[in-house]
Protein backbone atom coordinates (compact mmCIF):
# COMPACT_ATOMS: atom_id res chain seq x y z
CA UNK A 1 0.00 0.00 0.00
CA UNK A 2 1.46 3.33 -1.00
CA UNK A 3 0.92 6.70 0.70
CA UNK A 4 2.28 8.89 -2.00
CA UNK A 5 -0.69 11.21 -1.83
CA UNK A 6 -0.22 12.16 1.84
CA UNK A 7 1.18 15.63 2.49
CA UNK A 8 2.34 17.28 5.75
CA UNK A 9 2.37 20.97 6.46
CA UNK A 10 3.52 22.98 9.51
CA UNK A 11 0.83 24.46 11.73
CA UNK A 12 1.17 28.26 11.78
CA UNK A 13 1.94 29.89 15.15
CA UNK A 14 1.15 33.41 16.26
CA UNK A 15 3.74 35.79 17.62
CA UNK A 16 1.91 36.37 20.91
CA UNK A 17 2.14 32.66 21.78
CA UNK A 18 5.89 32.51 21.56
CA UNK A 19 7.71 31.88 24.86
CA UNK A 20 10.68 34.00 25.76
CA UNK A 21 13.45 31.75 27.07
CA UNK A 22 15.97 34.55 27.58
CA UNK A 23 17.69 34.78 30.95
CA UNK A 24 18.43 37.85 33.04
CA UNK A 25 21.93 36.37 33.53
CA UNK A 26 24.78 36.15 31.05
CA UNK A 27 27.22 33.29 30.86
CA UNK A 28 30.54 33.11 29.11
CA UNK A 29 33.65 30.97 28.86
CA UNK A 30 36.96 32.21 30.20
CA UNK A 31 39.74 30.83 28.00
CA UNK A 32 42.54 32.49 29.93
CA UNK A 33 42.24 30.60 33.22
CA UNK A 34 41.19 26.93 32.93
CA UNK A 35 40.39 26.81 36.64
CA UNK A 36 37.76 29.46 36.09
CA UNK A 37 36.28 28.24 32.83
CA UNK A 38 32.88 29.85 33.15
CA UNK A 39 32.04 33.40 34.10
CA UNK A 40 28.80 34.56 35.62
CA UNK A 41 27.39 38.07 35.57
CA UNK A 42 24.20 38.95 37.35
CA UNK A 43 21.81 41.27 35.59
CA UNK A 44 20.64 44.60 36.87
CA UNK A 45 18.42 44.40 39.94
CA UNK A 46 14.93 45.51 39.14
CA UNK A 47 13.79 46.06 42.72
CA UNK A 48 16.00 48.14 44.94
CA UNK A 49 15.75 48.03 48.72
CA UNK A 50 13.24 50.62 49.83
CA UNK A 51 15.28 51.53 52.91
CA UNK A 52 18.28 52.55 50.76
CA UNK A 53 16.29 54.10 47.91
CA UNK A 54 16.78 57.86 47.70
CA UNK A 55 13.75 59.98 48.57
CA UNK A 56 11.79 61.70 45.86
CA UNK A 57 12.27 65.33 44.99
CA UNK A 58 9.03 66.32 46.71
CA UNK A 59 10.05 64.49 49.91
CA UNK A 60 13.42 66.23 49.93
CA UNK A 61 11.76 69.61 49.56
CA UNK A 62 9.39 68.94 52.45
CA UNK A 63 12.28 67.69 54.57
CA UNK A 64 14.32 70.85 53.96
CA UNK A 65 11.32 73.09 54.61
CA UNK A 66 10.42 71.46 57.93
CA UNK A 67 14.06 71.49 59.04
CA UNK A 68 14.39 75.20 58.30
CA UNK A 69 11.20 75.98 60.22
CA UNK A 70 12.56 74.04 63.23
CA UNK A 71 15.83 75.95 63.13
CA UNK A 72 13.88 79.24 62.95
CA UNK A 73 11.68 78.23 65.87
CA UNK A 74 14.77 77.22 67.83
CA UNK A 75 16.37 80.63 67.29
CA UNK A 76 13.21 82.54 68.23
CA UNK A 77 12.79 80.63 71.50
CA UNK A 78 16.45 80.77 72.47
CA UNK A 79 17.80 80.49 75.17
CA UNK A 80 14.89 78.40 76.50
CA UNK A 81 15.12 75.95 73.63
CA UNK A 82 18.81 75.30 74.38
CA UNK A 83 17.81 73.08 77.29
CA UNK A 84 16.07 70.73 74.85
CA UNK A 85 18.42 71.06 71.89
CA UNK A 86 21.70 70.33 73.69
CA UNK A 87 22.36 66.81 74.94
CA UNK A 88 25.37 65.51 76.87
CA UNK A 89 26.45 62.02 75.84
CA UNK A 90 28.74 60.14 78.22
CA UNK A 91 31.94 58.47 77.15
CA UNK A 92 30.44 54.96 77.22
CA UNK A 93 27.25 56.02 75.37
CA UNK A 94 26.29 56.78 71.80
CA UNK A 95 23.27 58.79 70.61
CA UNK A 96 21.32 57.48 67.65
CA UNK A 97 19.09 60.18 66.09
CA UNK A 98 16.17 59.69 63.71
CA UNK A 99 15.14 62.93 61.96
CA UNK A 100 11.70 62.67 60.40
CA UNK A 101 12.11 58.91 60.50
CA UNK A 102 15.47 58.80 58.75
CA UNK A 103 18.63 57.72 60.53
CA UNK A 104 21.29 60.37 61.12
CA UNK A 105 25.02 59.78 61.74
CA UNK A 106 25.85 58.42 65.18
CA UNK A 107 26.59 61.16 67.72
CA UNK A 108 28.73 61.26 70.84
CA UNK A 109 30.46 61.19 73.18
CA UNK A 110 30.38 64.78 74.39
CA UNK A 111 27.94 67.60 73.74
CA UNK A 112 25.62 67.10 70.77
CA UNK A 113 22.96 69.28 69.14
CA UNK A 114 19.52 68.04 68.07
CA UNK A 115 16.23 69.50 66.86
CA UNK A 116 13.68 68.74 69.59
CA UNK A 117 10.63 68.96 67.35
CA UNK A 118 11.58 66.49 64.64
CA UNK A 119 14.41 64.42 66.15
CA UNK A 120 13.87 61.19 68.09
CA UNK A 121 16.89 60.09 70.08
CA UNK A 122 17.98 56.74 71.46
CA UNK A 123 20.88 56.33 73.91
CA UNK A 124 22.93 53.16 73.42
CA UNK A 125 25.05 51.89 76.33
CA UNK A 126 28.30 50.41 74.97
CA UNK A 127 29.45 48.90 78.27
CA UNK A 128 29.55 45.19 78.97
CA UNK A 129 26.34 43.85 80.44
CA UNK A 130 24.96 40.45 81.37
CA UNK A 131 21.75 38.48 81.43
CA UNK A 132 20.84 35.02 82.62
CA UNK A 133 19.12 32.16 80.86
CA UNK A 134 16.79 30.46 83.38
CA UNK A 135 17.34 26.72 83.97
CA UNK A 136 15.67 24.59 81.33
CA UNK A 137 15.50 20.87 80.64
CA UNK A 138 18.11 19.75 78.11
CA UNK A 139 18.87 16.30 76.73
CA UNK A 140 22.32 14.83 76.21
CA UNK A 141 23.67 12.57 73.51
CA UNK A 142 23.65 9.48 75.75
CA UNK A 143 19.94 9.85 76.59
CA UNK A 144 20.28 11.75 79.87
CA UNK A 145 18.18 14.72 80.93
CA UNK A 146 19.61 17.66 82.86
CA UNK A 147 18.43 21.04 84.07
CA UNK A 148 20.88 23.79 83.18
CA UNK A 149 20.93 27.54 82.69
CA UNK A 150 23.58 30.02 81.64
CA UNK A 151 25.03 33.44 82.42
CA UNK A 152 25.83 35.44 79.30
CA UNK A 153 28.08 38.51 79.22
CA UNK A 154 27.88 40.72 76.13
CA UNK A 155 28.69 44.17 74.80
CA UNK A 156 27.39 46.24 71.88
CA UNK A 157 30.06 47.13 69.35
CA UNK A 158 27.72 48.55 66.67
CA UNK A 159 25.02 50.79 68.09
CA UNK A 160 23.24 51.19 64.75
CA UNK A 161 22.79 47.45 64.21
CA UNK A 162 21.75 46.88 67.81
CA UNK A 163 18.96 49.42 67.48
CA UNK A 164 17.77 48.91 63.92
CA UNK A 165 18.17 45.15 63.35
CA UNK A 166 16.29 43.76 66.38
CA UNK A 167 13.39 45.05 68.43
CA UNK A 168 14.01 43.36 71.81
CA UNK A 169 17.75 42.75 72.04
CA UNK A 170 17.84 41.06 75.47
CA UNK A 171 14.82 38.89 74.76
CA UNK A 172 16.18 37.82 71.38
CA UNK A 173 19.62 37.03 72.80
CA UNK A 174 18.04 34.99 75.58
CA UNK A 175 16.04 32.91 73.10
CA UNK A 176 19.07 32.36 70.85
CA UNK A 177 21.24 31.43 73.85
CA UNK A 178 18.66 28.90 75.05
CA UNK A 179 18.43 27.33 71.60
CA UNK A 180 22.23 27.21 71.30
CA UNK A 181 22.61 25.51 74.69
CA UNK A 182 20.05 22.87 73.70
CA UNK A 183 21.69 22.19 70.33
CA UNK A 184 25.25 21.95 71.68
CA UNK A 185 24.37 19.79 74.70
CA UNK A 186 22.45 17.43 72.43
CA UNK A 187 25.79 16.53 70.81
CA UNK A 188 27.59 15.94 74.13
CA UNK A 189 27.46 13.10 76.62
CA UNK A 190 26.90 13.64 80.33
CA UNK A 191 30.49 12.69 81.12
CA UNK A 192 31.85 15.28 78.66
CA UNK A 193 29.54 17.96 80.05
CA UNK A 194 30.68 17.37 83.62
CA UNK A 195 34.41 16.99 82.98
CA UNK A 196 35.08 19.41 80.13
CA UNK A 197 33.14 22.49 81.16
CA UNK A 198 35.67 25.05 79.89
CA UNK A 199 35.73 23.83 76.28
CA UNK A 200 31.93 23.50 76.38
CA UNK A 201 31.57 27.14 77.44
CA UNK A 202 33.93 28.17 74.65
CA UNK A 203 31.93 26.21 72.06
CA UNK A 204 28.68 27.77 73.26
CA UNK A 205 30.20 31.25 73.13
CA UNK A 206 31.46 30.68 69.59
CA UNK A 207 28.09 29.42 68.34
CA UNK A 208 26.19 32.25 70.03
CA UNK A 209 28.52 34.85 68.51
CA UNK A 210 27.61 33.63 65.02
CA UNK A 211 23.99 34.59 65.62
CA UNK A 212 24.61 37.76 67.64
CA UNK A 213 27.09 39.46 65.32
CA UNK A 214 24.33 40.47 62.87
CA UNK A 215 22.84 42.54 65.72
CA UNK A 216 26.10 44.33 66.47
CA UNK A 217 26.64 42.35 69.68
CA UNK A 218 29.72 40.48 70.85
CA UNK A 219 29.41 37.67 73.41
CA UNK A 220 32.46 38.12 75.61
CA UNK A 221 31.78 35.31 78.09
CA UNK A 222 29.31 32.48 78.69
CA UNK A 223 29.13 30.33 81.81
CA UNK A 224 26.82 27.37 82.35
CA UNK A 225 25.07 27.32 85.71
CA UNK A 226 25.05 24.37 88.08
CA UNK A 227 23.80 21.24 86.35
CA UNK A 228 21.06 19.18 88.00
CA UNK A 229 20.63 15.64 86.72
CA UNK A 230 16.97 14.84 86.05
CA UNK A 231 17.49 11.48 84.36
CA UNK A 232 20.68 9.38 84.18
CA UNK A 233 22.08 8.31 80.81
CA UNK A 234 20.43 5.41 79.04
CA UNK A 235 23.66 3.47 78.58
CA UNK A 236 25.07 1.68 81.60
CA UNK A 237 28.73 1.08 80.63
CA UNK A 238 31.49 3.24 82.07
CA UNK A 239 34.27 4.77 80.01
CA UNK A 240 37.63 4.09 81.61
CA UNK A 241 40.44 6.02 79.93
CA UNK A 242 43.70 4.10 80.46
CA UNK A 243 45.65 7.32 81.03
CA UNK A 244 43.37 8.47 83.87
CA UNK A 245 42.86 5.35 85.91
CA UNK A 246 46.29 4.04 86.66
CA UNK A 247 48.57 4.59 89.65
CA UNK A 248 50.84 6.81 87.60
CA UNK A 249 48.09 9.41 87.36
CA UNK A 250 47.26 9.33 91.04
CA UNK A 251 44.01 7.39 90.58
CA UNK A 252 43.01 4.11 92.16
CA UNK A 253 44.54 0.95 90.70
CA UNK A 254 42.22 -1.36 88.76
CA UNK A 255 41.60 -4.87 89.97
CA UNK A 256 43.08 -7.84 88.00
CA UNK A 257 39.65 -8.72 86.59
CA UNK A 258 39.07 -5.24 85.21
CA UNK A 259 42.63 -5.03 83.84
CA UNK A 260 42.19 -8.33 81.99
CA UNK A 261 38.87 -7.27 80.46
CA UNK A 262 40.32 -3.87 79.58
CA UNK A 263 43.36 -5.37 77.80
CA UNK A 264 41.22 -7.88 75.89
CA UNK A 265 38.80 -5.17 74.76
CA UNK A 266 41.62 -2.86 73.74
CA UNK A 267 43.30 -5.63 71.73
CA UNK A 268 40.00 -6.42 70.01
CA UNK A 269 39.41 -2.78 69.09
CA UNK A 270 42.91 -2.45 67.66
CA UNK A 271 42.34 -5.48 65.41
CA UNK A 272 38.90 -4.26 64.37
CA UNK A 273 40.14 -0.76 63.59
CA UNK A 274 42.93 -2.10 61.40
CA UNK A 275 40.49 -3.16 58.65
CA UNK A 276 38.21 -0.16 58.88
CA UNK A 277 38.67 3.08 56.97
CA UNK A 278 38.49 5.84 59.49
CA UNK A 279 35.50 4.76 61.54
CA UNK A 280 36.83 5.81 64.94
CA UNK A 281 39.37 8.39 66.02
CA UNK A 282 42.37 7.75 68.23
CA UNK A 283 40.58 9.20 71.22
CA UNK A 284 37.59 6.88 70.66
CA UNK A 285 39.85 3.83 70.38
CA UNK A 286 41.67 4.75 73.59
CA UNK A 287 38.46 4.42 75.60
CA UNK A 288 36.78 1.09 76.27
CA UNK A 289 33.31 0.59 77.70
CA UNK A 290 33.64 -1.63 80.78
CA UNK A 291 30.73 -2.46 83.04
CA UNK A 292 31.59 -2.48 86.73
CA UNK A 293 30.45 -5.81 88.24
CA UNK A 294 28.43 -6.01 91.40
CA UNK A 295 30.36 -5.88 94.63
CA UNK A 296 31.83 -9.32 95.25
CA UNK A 297 35.12 -11.19 95.43
CA UNK A 298 38.32 -9.25 95.11
CA UNK A 299 36.65 -5.93 94.34
CA UNK A 300 35.01 -5.58 97.72
CA UNK A 301 36.62 -3.38 100.32
CA UNK A 302 37.21 -5.61 103.31
CA UNK A 303 37.46 -2.86 105.89
CA UNK A 304 35.49 -4.44 108.68
CA UNK A 305 34.24 -0.90 109.44
CA UNK A 306 30.61 0.10 109.61
CA UNK A 307 29.54 3.40 107.99
CA UNK A 308 29.45 5.02 111.43
CA UNK A 309 33.02 3.93 112.18
CA UNK A 310 34.18 4.87 108.68
CA UNK A 311 32.83 8.43 108.93
CA UNK A 312 34.29 8.74 112.41
CA UNK A 313 37.71 7.92 110.94
CA UNK A 314 37.14 10.43 108.12
CA UNK A 315 36.14 13.10 110.63
CA UNK A 316 39.56 12.91 112.31
CA UNK A 317 41.25 13.80 109.01
CA UNK A 318 39.13 16.83 108.15
CA UNK A 319 40.53 20.35 108.33
CA UNK A 320 39.91 23.76 106.83
CA UNK A 321 42.00 23.04 103.72
CA UNK A 322 39.83 20.14 102.55
CA UNK A 323 36.70 22.17 103.40
CA UNK A 324 37.94 25.05 101.26
CA UNK A 325 38.85 22.64 98.46
CA UNK A 326 35.51 20.77 98.31
CA UNK A 327 32.94 23.23 99.70
CA UNK A 328 29.87 20.95 99.72
CA UNK A 329 27.64 18.96 102.09
CA UNK A 330 26.97 15.29 101.32
CA UNK A 331 24.15 13.12 102.58
CA UNK A 332 24.43 9.35 102.26
CA UNK A 333 21.37 7.11 102.10
CA UNK A 334 22.85 3.64 102.64
CA UNK A 335 21.03 0.39 102.00
CA UNK A 336 21.79 -2.94 103.61
CA UNK A 337 23.15 -3.98 106.99
CA UNK A 338 24.27 -1.05 109.21
CA UNK A 339 22.72 1.31 106.66
CA UNK A 340 20.75 4.47 107.26
CA UNK A 341 21.25 8.22 106.80
CA UNK A 342 24.69 9.80 107.28
CA UNK A 343 26.24 13.15 106.40
CA UNK A 344 29.64 14.59 105.57
CA UNK A 345 29.94 18.36 105.97
CA UNK A 346 32.81 19.77 103.92
CA UNK A 347 31.42 23.28 103.74
CA UNK A 348 31.28 24.76 107.25
CA UNK A 349 34.10 25.31 109.72
CA UNK A 350 36.70 22.57 109.80
CA UNK A 351 34.34 19.87 108.50
CA UNK A 352 32.07 17.38 110.27
CA UNK A 353 30.59 13.92 109.78
CA UNK A 354 28.00 11.88 111.63
CA UNK A 355 24.70 10.04 111.67
CA UNK A 356 21.45 11.52 110.35
CA UNK A 357 20.78 14.47 108.05
CA UNK A 358 23.13 17.51 108.07
CA UNK A 359 22.39 19.62 111.20
CA UNK A 360 23.41 23.03 109.81
CA UNK A 361 21.77 23.23 106.36
CA UNK A 362 20.42 21.05 103.59
CA UNK A 363 22.79 18.80 101.70
CA UNK A 364 24.09 19.87 98.32
CA UNK A 365 24.16 16.27 97.08
CA UNK A 366 22.19 13.22 98.25
CA UNK A 367 23.92 9.92 97.34
CA UNK A 368 22.02 6.64 97.57
CA UNK A 369 24.08 3.43 97.51
CA UNK A 370 24.77 0.21 99.38
CA UNK A 371 27.02 -0.05 102.43
CA UNK A 372 29.57 -2.10 100.49
CA UNK A 373 29.69 0.46 97.68
CA UNK A 374 30.34 3.20 100.20
CA UNK A 375 33.24 1.22 101.63
CA UNK A 376 34.66 0.77 98.12
CA UNK A 377 34.11 4.46 97.42
CA UNK A 378 36.18 5.57 100.40
CA UNK A 379 38.84 2.91 99.77
CA UNK A 380 39.47 4.21 96.26
CA UNK A 381 38.47 1.00 94.49
CA UNK A 382 35.29 2.61 93.14
CA UNK A 383 35.10 6.10 91.73
CA UNK A 384 31.90 8.16 92.02
CA UNK A 385 31.33 8.52 88.29
CA UNK A 386 31.92 4.78 87.70
CA UNK A 387 29.39 3.91 90.39
CA UNK A 388 26.90 6.41 88.99
CA UNK A 389 27.19 5.20 85.38
CA UNK A 390 26.86 1.53 86.37
CA UNK A 391 23.68 2.22 88.35
CA UNK A 392 25.15 1.45 91.76
CA UNK A 393 25.00 5.10 92.83
CA UNK A 394 22.00 7.42 92.55
CA UNK A 395 22.75 11.15 92.81
CA UNK A 396 20.28 13.91 93.61
CA UNK A 397 22.03 17.15 92.79
CA UNK A 398 25.18 17.97 90.86
CA UNK A 399 27.27 15.04 89.67
CA UNK A 400 30.24 17.39 89.45
CA UNK A 401 30.00 18.04 93.20
CA UNK A 402 29.62 14.31 93.87
CA UNK A 403 32.90 13.54 92.10
CA UNK A 404 34.75 15.86 94.51
CA UNK A 405 34.64 13.06 97.05
CA UNK A 406 37.80 11.80 95.37
CA UNK A 407 39.65 14.59 97.19
CA UNK A 408 38.60 13.06 100.50
CA UNK A 409 39.68 9.62 99.28
CA UNK A 410 43.07 11.01 98.32
CA UNK A 411 43.40 12.45 101.83
CA UNK A 412 42.63 9.02 103.30
CA UNK A 413 45.30 7.36 101.18
CA UNK A 414 48.02 9.81 102.10
CA UNK A 415 47.22 9.71 105.83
Amino acid sequence: MAFSGVKYSQIPTEEEHKIDFSSPFTYGFNKGNPAEGFTYNRGTRRHEDESTAPPSCFARCIHVLVTCLCYLLLVLTCPFSACLAIKVVKNYERLLVFRLGRQQPLKGPGMVFILPCIDRCRRIDMRQRAFNVPPQTAYTEDGGAISVGADVYYRIYDAVLAETMVKDLIGSLRVVALTTVHNVLLKKGLYDIETDRNSLNTALQRELNKSAEIWGVEISRLELSQITILRPPANGPVLLPPSNNGPAQGGPAMSPQVQTVFQMAQHFLQQASGGSKGGKTEQDRSMVAVSIPESSGTMSADFGLSPRELLSAVKLLLDESIVEQVGAIYQFELEGEDGGTFYLDLKNGGGDAGVGPPPNEEADVVMTMSVTDMQQLFSGELRPFQAYSSGRLHVEGSLRVATRLEDVVSRLKTS
